[in-house]
């Protein structure tokens, strides 16, 4: 309480007890009841004033509430509820700075004191601490296919925010995940992957490029062998695409490619088929069936007699262009004409085959003109050499006809 004196004779002193008394009129500390202060003039003469303090109908008291962000990039609040004081209240979260609303929003991460004072000054505190959740972090990797064909695969791992986690591929729909998260399945070219937390929080989306490597591809040249029988014959393999170095097989053989577009070749092979198998540095494997020939000969065809009379004989000859062989080689033939097989004439031999020996350059079937009483006009008995495997042969140098007299 503040008393200031008048009248008399100054100065004046002051006293709230009657016996103490000082310069001052203000009083303060004071608890609420009933005070008589007495002022007293220099020249001693008193007068005394009673003076109420009264009690406020209720204390003031204050409780805050945060509320927190749900995301990282968020911002809390904090609501204070005051009762009791006097009059209007006013609010503080620096303890300097007051306003007339209870509500304090966009605050950071931290604990805060908050402030309430009443229309006489009187205060009180309460605290408060906003939390703000972790950021949802994520990292991932790519893990490409080895071969042509395959398909590739895609791992994100995340943490913080708040747990729950949910994640899209592609722009795809979310669904309930945990880390670390894989997806497989997945084509070549650019996959991006989201991840919310249970509020609805992304942390920064993650995108991988899968590669698929080409194909394993060859190209094969084969040399042909000089002759039938020979073993002078060659394949030659040429590799690209998938991933250098290659391992190239045939049969029991193993031959090495160290780049990609580069050969090698087999030789001392015979003629007939073959099975390669390529391999590159990632296991994915190529299998090509190739063929090495045997080279067409050309062969020809004559009678060394044209007409033969009963019991007469004279030989079909067939002969290699250009020879010998290494190995035989067997002519294939037909007979027509007017005259009859085995009745008209006779045939050494397989009938319809005439086999080259190795080495040899020739070979003949001996026909023989037969008895036939019935025979009472020439006839004709015509070979005609038939084109075959590893053999060939052109008119007219593939007939021959011989007479059989009556």
């Amino acid at each position: 309480m503040t008393v200031a004196g008048s009248g008399g004779t100054g100065p004046y002193t002051y006293s709230i007890d009657g016996t103490n008394f000082g310069n001052s009129g203000t009083f303060s500390s004071l608890a609420a009841g009933s005070y008589t202060v007495t002022v007293k003039d220099a020249n001693g003469c008193t007068t005394t004033q009673p003076v109420t303090i009264a009690q406020p109908a209720s204390a003031l008291t204050a409780s805050a509430l945060a509320t927190n962000p749900s995301c990282s990039s968020g911002t809390g609040s904090i609501t204070v509820t005051a009762s009791g004081g006097t009059g209007t209240l006013s609010y503080s979260k620096d303890g300097t700075n007051f306003q007339s609303s209870n509500v304090f929003s966009g605050l950071a991460g931290g604990s805060y004191t908050i402030t309430v004072k009443d229309a006489n000054g009187c205060t009180t505190t309460t605290g408060a601490t906003v939390t703000v959740p972790p950021a949802v972090t994520t990292s991932s990797t790519e893990k490409n296919p080895l071969c042509s064909g395959q398909l590739g695969s895609m791992t994100v791992t995340f943490s913080g925010g708040t747990p729950g986690y949910q994640c899209s591929l592609d722009n795809g729909s979310f669904t309930s995940c945990g880390s670390p998260a894989t997806f497989n399945n997945l084509s070549a070219g650019s996959h991006t992957v989201s991840v919310r937390d249970s509020q609805g929080c992304l942390g920064p989306n993650q995108t991988k490029t899968v590669t698929v490597p080409t194909a394993v591809n060859a190209s094969v040249m084969t040399t042909p062998v000089s002759s039938p029988g020979a073993t002078d014959g060659s394949i030659k393999i040429t590799v690209t695409g998938g991933t250098a170095p290659y391992t190239v097989k045939l049969g029991a053989v193993t031959h090495n490619i160290a780049a990609s577009g580069g050969s090698t070749t087999f030789t001392g092979l015979a003629s007939g088929g073959y099975n390669v198998n390529i391999t590159d540095a990632n296991g994915c494997s190529l299998g090509i069936a190739t063929q090495i020939g045997t080279p067409t000969v050309q062969v020809s065809l004559c009678s060394i007699l044209s007409s033969l009379g009963t019991g007469v004989s004279t030989v079909f000859k067939v002969t290699l262009v250009k020879g010998p062989l290494a190995t035989p080689l067997t002519v294939s033939y037909a007979m027509s004409g007017t005259a009859i097989f085995g009745k008209d004439y006779s045939l050494s031999g397989i009938f319809g085959k005439i086999t080259i020996p190795a080495g040899q350059t020739t070979a003949t079937v001996t026909i023989t003109a037969l008895k036939n009483i019935t025979r009472t006009t020439d006839r004709t008995a015509t070979m005609t050499i038939i084109n075959g495997p590893g053999y060939f042969v052109t008119p007219p140098s593939n007939t021959a006809t011989v007479i059989i007299r009556h």
